[in-house]
């Protein structure tokens, strides 16, 4: 019955079948609550439940007796690899798959349907490596791209010889099951060779009605030119069957095709049956799909509310989905930015479309739904639904900014962009930029290169300038006088460059107010404290990932000296010490040492003297630290083109309740940083707050050295409510 469930597209049904099943078949001690464990175990793989398909995975490893591994051994790895693989944890994937493979040898049909899934493996794999290469090349890593462009290459050439030698030999022996099918459309996929296409369609129609002959049906339409015959199989054989889930897919799907074809009224009517089945099965991961193309299609024939209260369906459906969407696949991870965030961009969008016209209430459901989609992000970003963010429910009374401080919101769109000012009285102002998500941040990242050099003094000033105009001209009128302080909350790569630097005329905006980066989103503050207990780390020798810091031992004995804290230099700032170090609950932590932030937890990481320790390993130490006010990272670098990098970081500190966190969006590696840290420390310890302290050492040191290079690099991201 947990199979027939499964098949009938209602999961979690069979697994409260076959959880019964187990308890009867354990109480007995019977040998078939192993196949069972590895039944519910592929169940909860099918759901997207990973963790929980190694986890029973596993027990049946650890309890099969030696005259059951033949034929449950290879089975129980393949359900630990798909788990792996569903993590996100390629090479653990891999690795089962292919213990998987060694122990089938034996079982012919077992041995093409573990291929199949490792094939699928290596393709990700192969996919995450050229990810990285693009990202390691983009930051100047030209040996590491190309290093990871050959592991992306064998990859390649591993799935093509599986696939294409799995599909071979099932000709040969004219095998003619669904797992011949699926070799056939994957060595299609690899070479694009139609006679593997046409081979799995001419197998298909000859296969009875069945789930997954449903699935292969909506797979094969991808590749037609005119899916409609393919999918109404697909629909008729769901429908016999009582499967809500593929039933919806293929409604949805032929809605899409009519979308593709603008033929509005007819996509409308299959995406409105989708969405019917969909809330009628069990179904919830695919509602919002349907919901948010009833949205576009509403759209686009003019039917502005119906549109927005379609929007907001997909995103009520996307907050159930949180703690999925946070720990799914790797490509489903990747798909925030790709398929997740534009259903909040595009509901956005239209919200801000009468920007001109909204009161205070809109605008708060705007600012609402852009913390809702910096949320799901931040949690795609870590690869997890913990992000402890501790919002307040005194949030929900909207509380106001100090009387000296004013938010600024920027919210990035294709078609166009928008900043809206927040003001301590509690009003809000909202203004349209006038360009569009690309051409701003190809403005961005241009203006970020131009700082980064002084060869020609002062490349840079007409770009600061424009920059200025586009983010604060319009702004800039209406903020009072008694403000001094402006908290940007930024959006897409907004978060990587310095705004300090902006000019107006020819003063800097750091010249005139306090600036500070925020998430936005309403926190619990930890309390605040008076003491300057602190511990520096610091690395000035050459690794084998990065040059010297040849000033860094100057700024960790004044870090030290100011504070009369504790230092790690070098050899001292093993990744031991500073895990045993960090737990000691210094109210400050500077550390000063190559920093990498990138475009998720795992690929961002700092050097410590032995090892490289990434931004996840830090968040864990850092939440054993309860008292620590002030994390100051002064060698880092983000990655310019990555919009998540300093997100990332921000993230660290909502997560472990940091009020501040100062960093560098580049590496300066001359002695003006050791001046501005040690600037900003006097500066804290005579009784001004973080925020002052920096702005201050800044405006030092831009007096001794103008270029925006050596001072304006240092941001002070806060968890503060203002």
């Amino acid at each position: 019955m947990g199979i027939a469930y499964k098949q009938m597209g209602q999961p979690s049904s069979g697994i409260r079948y076959l959880k019964q099943s187990l308890d009867l078949y354990e109480q007995l001690g019977d040998k078939k609550a192993s196949e069972i464990k590895i039944e519910l175990a592929n169940l909860f793989n099918d759901i997207g439940q990973g963790q929980r398909a190694i986890a029973l995975a596993k027990e049946v490893l650890e309890s099969i007796k030696p005259t059951e591994n033949y034929l449950l051994e290879p089975l129980a790895f393949q359900a630990m690899a798909t788990g792996f693989l569903l993590q996100g944890e390629l090479d653990a994937a891999i690795e089962s798959y292919l213990i998987a493979q060694n122990l089938a040898l034996g079982q012919t049909e077992v041995l093409f349907n573990i291929n199949n899934y490792l094939g699928t493996a290596l393709l990700k794999r192969k996919d995450f490596f050229k990810h990285q290469a693009s990202l390691a090349e983009g930051e100047g890593y030209e040996d590491e791209g190309k290093r990871l462009k050959n592991l992306a290459e064998q990859d390649h050439q591993s799935a093509f010889t599986i696939f294409i030698s799995n599909a071979e030999l099932m000709k040969k022996h004219h095998f003619s099951n669904l797992t011949t099918i699926r070799t056939y459309l994957n060595a299609f996929e690899i070479t694009s060779d139609r006679q593997y296409l046409t081979l799995a369609e001419n197998l298909l129609a000859a296969i009875p009605s069945s789930r997954s002959k449903a699935e292969f049906l909506i797979n094969l339409a991808k590749f037609q030119d005119n899916p409609l015959s393919l999918l109404e199989q697909a629909k008729a054989i769901s429908e016999s069957i009582n499967d809500y889930r593929t039933q919806s897919f293929a409604l949805g799907q032929i809605g899409a095709y009519f979308e593709q074809q603008q033929q509005y009224p007819l996509a409308l009517k299959f995406t409105q049956k989708a969405q019917l089945v969909a809330q009628t099965g069990e179904t919830d991961n695919s509602l919002y799909r349907w919901q948010w193309q009833s949205g576009r299609l509403y759209r686009a024939i003019g039917k502005q509310e119906e549109a927005l209260a379609s929007y907001r369906g997909a995103i009520a459906s996307l907050q159930t989905l949180r703690h999925e969407i946070a720990t799914a696949n790797l490509d489903f991870q990747l798909d925030v930015i790709e398929e997740i965030q534009p259903i909040y961009r595009e509901l956005l969008s239209l919200l801000l479309n009468e920007s001109d016209n909204l009161n205070n209430q809109q605008v708060r459901e705007i600012l609402d739904i852009r913390n809702q989609l910096e949320l799901t992000t931040l949690q795609g970003f870590f690869g997890d639904a913990c992000l402890e963010l501790q919002q307040q429910q005194e949030s929900k009374t909207q509380k106001r900014l100090q009387p000296n401080v004013a938010k600024i919101h920027y919210i990035l769109l294709q078609e166009n962009s928008y900043q809206i000012l927040e003001l301590p009285n509690g009003s809000f102002r909202v203004f349209s930029l006038k360009i569009g998500k690309a051409d701003l941040e190809g403005k961005l990242m241009k203006w970020r290169e131009m700082l980064l050099t002084s060869r020609i003094p002062r490349a840079y000033e007409p770009l600061s300038k424009e920059l200025y105009t586009i983010l604060m001209g319009q702004v800039a009128p209406f903020l009072p006088l008694q403000i001094k302080q402006l908290v940007f909350v930024s959006d897409g790569l907004l978060r990587n460059v310095p705004l300090a630097a902006l000019m107006e005329r020819d003063q800097f905006l750091i010249e005139k107010y306090a600036i500070t980066y925020s998430l936005g989103l309403p926190l619990k503050a930890k309390p605040s404290s008076n003491s300057y207990d602190s511990i520096a780390f610091g690395l000035s020798v050459e690794s084998d990932y990065f040059p010297p810091l040849p000033f860094v031992p100057e700024e960790i004995n004044a870090v030290a000296n100011i504070l009369q804290g504790r230092e790690f230099l070098d050899s001292q700032f093993t990744e031991k010490n500073f895990k045993t170090q960090i737990q000691k609950n210094s109210r400050i932590i500077h550390i000063a040492t190559h920093a990498i932030f990138s475009g998720s937890a795992q690929d961002s990481y700092f050097q410590a003297y032995d090892s490289l320790i990434s931004l996840g390993e830090l968040e864990i130490l850092l939440r054993r630290s309860e008292g620590l006010q002030l994390l100051f990272l002064s060698a880092c670098k983000t990655a310019s083109g990555n919009e998540r990098s300093v997100l990332g970081l921000a993230g660290v500190g909502a997560r472990v309740g940091v009020p501040s966190i100062v960093a560098s969006l580049w590496s300066v590696r001359d002695e003006t940083t050791s001046y501005i840290v040690s600037d900003f420390y006097l500066t804290l310890r005579g009784g001004a707050s973080d925020i002052d302290s920096l702005r201050q050492a800044q405006l030092k040191m831009l007096q001794l050295y103008p270029h925006p290079k050596f001072w304006s690099s240092f941001v002070i991201i806060t968890n503060n409510n203002f």
